[in-house]
């Protein structure tokens, strides 16, 4: 590669742009690069790409030098090329130096508006990615969205911020609306990446509306499970959807270890908002993903995907947000000697004294019901089991707590209406009607259903109107369904707990006996902190829920200043 081909910028906002000259599909690639200010509104299109870490590369030639780009960036550039008329395009694996590190992160802070401004975004899903058969009118799009593009991190942006994106196979173009409407027709087909597909498009249309509301956790939790080449970009790949960032002084460096990077954006997103929603966003770290596993503090999330990873607790709303355990006092980062150790204040409000079996699912569906799941089976009996301390007056209010802490109810103002207990009476199933063969499952579920409500000593139970089993079946099946929902998303790769003072709820499933749950200024749930060695130093367990605790009831303002203290954290 020739040092001249990058020539530096004179002027903020400035991009590179390549001109891909007109030629045969066959014939060799001969482009142009010249520079562009972004406020000049050049016409580009963005080309998206297969990213592999394969050293792989092939030639071509760029101002009459030559030049080795990434294999799939090449081909892409191939499939885009015209025979008659030059096409002008940005792609990351030429017209950044990606040898200069100072380079790359000025693009970062860019992305936002090149991808915006970009006439298209030309998505090169190769040759993997070709319908097979009659099929090319899209009805049939498995071959489209089981490309690898759609499960790399940096798809997410150019999917949110493009204008108008154009998927590109070796033999057809196809607009995202007409992949948008084949995934919805042939939901079925689809299975793998249909909802990969489906929440790409639903934060595409959120931001096109203006009413753009996600959370940063939010986009770093759907990231998780992205390919990364570069853990780094994990976080910089939303610089361009969060320009909160820039304002909390968090800058992208490339010459900096990732593990470094993950631990300075958590103290500064702690420092900065006061909250300790991140937090939530530490999960067991038992299966990192190998090239991601550096060396962290145990309070810094790594924002790869882990085995056994549970569904966080928050729905990350600012407006209206599920819990508010420790939001009576903001969180104040206190000095420390280094940077590895988190002294934050709250009260130490528990501690484990027994926990149920984790419950690791093998599906991502719901199971419909309860039975034969021998973990959550033992979960009711440790829970219901008589406590010389209970905070839940008693067995019937015990009863109570238990299938709330099953969907991790909403405390108070929010929680869900008393009646609707007999849906998890359902789903626990005691009768054993889930086993029964699929086409007789539904009628099954609706007598069951009728014969708890007829049994019910609730006379106003509003559901105690719908009588008819095949009315059952048309209204109730739906809300049943998103129950079991909701039970999975609280209780998968989690495991029950009971606490000292007989409190019932949810903890990780790394969580051990003598763990101490703790409420932290800042928190919206309760957190599990496991004691060192070393007095009054902790390791991060993870978020909690503990029912009766989630409103705030254990942190009122006499024991948020009385009992306050500060936990060091490693």
């Amino acid at each position: 590669m020739s040092p001249s081909l990058y020539r530096p910028f004179t002027q903020p906002g400035e991009i590179r742009l390549l001109t891909i000259l007109p030629g045969p599909a066959n014939s060799p690639l001969i482009c142009h690069l010249t520079t562009q200010a972004l406020s000049s509104t050049p016409d580009y299109e963005l080309v998206s790409y297969i990213r592999h870490s394969t050293n792989k590369t092939l030639e071509i030639v760029i101002d009459n030098l030559p030049f080795p780009a990434q294999e799939n960036a090449v081909a892409a550039l191939h499939r885009l090329r015209l025979r008659s008329v030059p096409r002008h395009v940005w792609v990351d694996a030429i017209c950044i130096n990606r040898d200069d590190h100072e380079e790359r992160e000025r693009h970062i802070l860019l992305m936002g508006r090149i991808l915006a401004q970009a006439r298209h975004v030309c998505v090169c899903l190769g040759e993997s990615a070709e319908p097979k058969g009659k099929d090319k009118g899209w009805a049939g799009a498995r071959e489209v969205v089981d490309s690898a593009w759609w499960e790399q991190v940096w798809s997410l942006p150019e999917v949110i911020l493009g204008k108008k994106i154009v998927l590109i196979t070796p033999e057809d173009e196809i607009t995202w609306d007409t992949v948008e409407r084949a995934v919805k027709e042939r939901h079925n087909d689809v299975p793998n990446t249909h909802s990969t597909f489906h929440g790409f498009n639903r934060l595409r249309e959120k931001w096109a509306s203006g009413h753009w509301d996600v959370s940063i956790y939010q986009l770093l939790e759907l990231s998780r499970h992205l390919d990364c080449e570069d853990p780094r970009d994990r976080i910089y790949a939303l610089f361009g959807l969060e320009p909160s960032l820039t304002q909390f002084e968090i800058a992208p460096k490339y010459d900096v270890p990732a593990a470094d990077i993950h631990l300075d954006f958590t103290r500064k997103m702690i420092q900065r908002t006061g909250r300790l929603d991140i937090l939530n966003c530490v999960r067991p770290r038992c299966g990192t993903t190998p090239t991601e596993s550096e060396p962290s503090p145990s309070w810094v999330p790594t924002w790869s995907s882990t085995l056994n990873e549970p569904v966080p607790f928050l729905n990350w709303s600012e407006t209206s947000p599920n819990y508010a355990a420790g939001n009576l006092m903001k969180a104040q980062l206190r000095k420390t000697n280094g940077p590895k150790t988190l002294i934050l204040s709250g009260v130490r409000f528990d501690q484990i004294a027994e926990l149920g079996n984790p419950w690791h699912p093998t599906s991502a569906a719901p199971p419909t019901s309860r039975h034969g799941i021998t973990p959550l089976d033992q979960w009711e009996q440790i829970a219901l089991t008589t406590h010389l301390s209970c905070p839940y007056n008693g067995p019937s209010g015990r009863k109570d707590a238990l299938w709330r802490t099953y969907i991790a109810d909403s405390p108070a103002d929010n929680d869900v209406p008393k009646h609707h207990e007999t849906f998890i009476e359902c789903w626990y199933d005691r009768v054993g009607w889930s086993s029964q063969s699929s086409g007789d499952m539904e009628k099954a579920w609706a007598k069951h259903m009728t014969d708890l409500l007829h049994k019910s000593q609730q006379t106003k139970n509003p559901l105690r109107k719908i009588k008819n089993t095949l009315d059952f079946s048309r209204h109730g099946r739906e809300e049943y369904e998103a129950y079991c929902r909701r039970i999975y998303n609280a209780c998968a790769h989690r495991r029950l707990l009971v606490s000292k003072r007989g409190y019932i709820g949810l903890a990780p499933w790394s969580t051990e006996v003598g763990d101490v749950i703790v409420v932290l200024h800042g928190g919206r749930t309760p957190f599990l902190l496991r004691p060192g060695s070393e007095p009054g130093v902790y390791e991060f367990v993870g978020e909690c829920f503990v029912y009766g605790i989630m409103g705030g009831e254990g942190l009122t303002w006499e024991h948020a200043i009385a009992a306050a203290r500060d936990f060091r954290i490693v």
